[in-house]
């Protein structure tokens, strides 16, 4: 990386940490928010997430699933991840 990206980069981290020090009062809000992300995310997203990984090897599942099954388990994966979304929008609102 360039000494000026690095630099740049740096510099961004820190003005947004400190405006973020700043500006938000309640701390809570910040643990509310990553709570609400982490939680939704390893409970709904990341299952999906794997799940569309490994099956971008045509052969794997071959002989547990069908085409049409797969199908099917790829349109439930991305609806899961949709809605893992949607439950972190849920819990930050309340």
């Amino acid at each position: 990386m360039p000494g000026w990206k690095y630099y740049s980069l740096s510099l961004l981290l820190y003005l947004s940490i400190l405006a973020g020090a700043i500006f938000i009062a309640d701390i809570g809000l910040v643990f509310e928010l990553a709570g609400g992300l982490g939680g939704s995310m390893l409970g709904f997203g990341l299952p999906g997430l794997l799940y569309l990984i490994m099956i971008r090897d045509p052969k794997a599942n071959i002989g547990v699933e069908t085409k049409g099954q797969r199908t099917c388990n790829k349109v439930g994966a991305v609806l899961v991840i949709a809605l893992s979304l949607i439950n972190f929008v849920f819990v930050v609102i309340k």
